[in-house]
């Protein structure tokens, strides 16, 4: 390309002539066609930068929480695996040792020794194995008899007195085990037969009448109050032990 009025060559990007400096007219239209490129290129690559970091903002969170609940699934199922193995050895271990298991719940009903049982129970797992599914409900009662005199002996084997809160916090947790023992018939009445089998209900009755003595020796509750347990509320144990606990500070 050459100058109109010098002749002189010129390139597409000059706008004045370099030797006599007049308006380079061919080359006006080609720079306002890369000024406008260059524009739309500009604003093309802000809309995608924007759109990019918005992406960016909603999928960052997303894969993470994707990755997460992959990695929670993956636990999982290496936990229900374990679990599964776990609970296979330790009955394969009970079961090795079933005879001797036997012998000794037979010796701690023989003996009326129910908090024995339920440490015996709960320290060597027989609840892996079905062997003493018949006992479930002598089970449920004995250890909540356990639990019971823990409580008992906790609040009150120090020489200081226990106060009202303590005595209310007591109320509250014999309210949720007591059911447990006096009421177990209505938790297993669904096959009587089994879990509520003479023998079975013979044990249950003693285990009643074990913690109604603690809780007569302890809590101040009467013959006539014990005796009314199985017929009330949560709610209703509650008002009555720490009505007749608070009445013997």
């Amino acid at each position: 390309m050459k100058c109109p009025y010098c002749g002189a060559p010129l390139g597409l990007d000059d706008k004045f002539c370099p030797y006599c400096g007049q308006p380079n007219t061919l080359a006006k239209k080609h720079q306002a066609d890369m000024e406008k490129y260059h524009r739309e290129f500009q604003e093309t690559r802000s809309q995608v930068y924007r759109e990019t970091s918005r992406f960016t903002r909603l999928a960052v969170p997303i894969t993470i929480l994707f990755v997460l609940f992959l990695l929670n699934l993956a636990a999982y199922a290496v936990w229900a695996q374990s679990w599964e193995i776990g609970s296979a050895l330790m009955e394969n271990k009970i079961e090795d040792q079933l005879d001797t298991h036997k012998a000794r719940v037979d010796e701690f009903l023989a003996d009326e020794n129910y908090m024995g049982l339920s440490g015996y129970y709960q320290a060597n797992s027989l609840y892996y194995t079905d062997a003493f599914d018949q006992y479930r409900a002598v089970f449920q009662g004995a250890d909540a008899l356990g639990y019971v005199f823990e409580q008992l002996q906790y609040t009150f084997s120090s020489s200081v007195t226990p106060g009202e809160e303590e005595l209310s916090d007591l109320a509250d947790s014999l309210s949720s085990l007591l059911p447990q023992i006096y009421q177990v018939e209505e938790d297993y009445s669904y096959d009587r037969e089994l879990y509520l089998s003479e023998d079975n209900m013979e044990h249950i009755q003693a285990i009643q009448d074990q913690c109604s003595a603690l809780l007569i020796r302890y809590t101040g509750l009467t013959q006539d109050d014990v005796a009314t347990l199985p017929d009330l509320s949560e709610s209703r144990i509650y008002q009555l032990l720490e009505g007749r606990m608070t009445e013997n500070l």
